[in-house]
């Protein structure tokens, strides 16, 4: 029976409508469904009355309380800080090989110094005392300190053979260089 305050007409038409079914499949997951197939004429099935009107709800989620909200902070800040630290051994390793160029310019011009100016310097001093002592114009002392003098520029040409050769090692390390083909 209808109640005291329901119109005749009012349970009329909540006694002929029909339930709202979908007319389709669900599409979707987890909150986000989505009706395939709806018809809107379900809304007026069972009604009387010249009605002209018609709904429609849109439903979708804000993201006001979203908890990936940290973890993509943390993400962004990780990838900076990553980016900041492969900028940092870039500028190492470019700095690495600019001092090993340096060292190989600085005793290659050592090695050539020696090698082209006083090592011939030496040998001719040497054999030039060498000739006067054998010949009785030098004495033993002189031949001996221009002999010593001969070997000590000797002496020195190889090690800035040696150092030389260690730079270009350096700097085949700094480049990556393995001298393997």
């Amino acid at each position: 029976m209808p109640g005291a305050s329901e119109s005749p007409a009012h349970h009329r038409v909540s006694r002929t409508r029909r339930p709202i079914r979908p007319r389709g499949r669900r599409v979707g997951g987890r909150g986000r469904d989505i009706l395939r197939g709806f018809d809107g004429n379900d809304l007026l099935d069972g009604r009387q009355g010249n009605d002209n009107t018609f709904g429609v709800g849109l439903s979708m989620p804000l993201r006001v309380f979203d908890r990936n909200q940290g973890e993509l902070a943390r993400t962004t800040a990780e990838i900076e800080r990553t980016q900041a630290l492969r900028e940092a051994a870039a500028r190492r390793v470019l700095a690495e090989v600019d001092v090993a160029i340096t060292q190989v310019t600085s005793e290659w011009d050592k090695l050539l110094r020696l090698h082209d100016v006083y090592l011939p310097k030496a040998q001719r001093a040497r054999d030039t005392v060498e000739f006067a002592y054998r010949r009785g114009g030098a004495s033993l002392l002189d031949f001996l300190d221009a002999q010593r003098t001969y070997r000590e520029t000797t002496l020195e040409h190889v090690r800035a053979l040696g150092n030389y050769r260690t730079a270009l090692d350096r700097l085949d390390a700094a480049v990556g260089y393995s001298g393997e083909n």
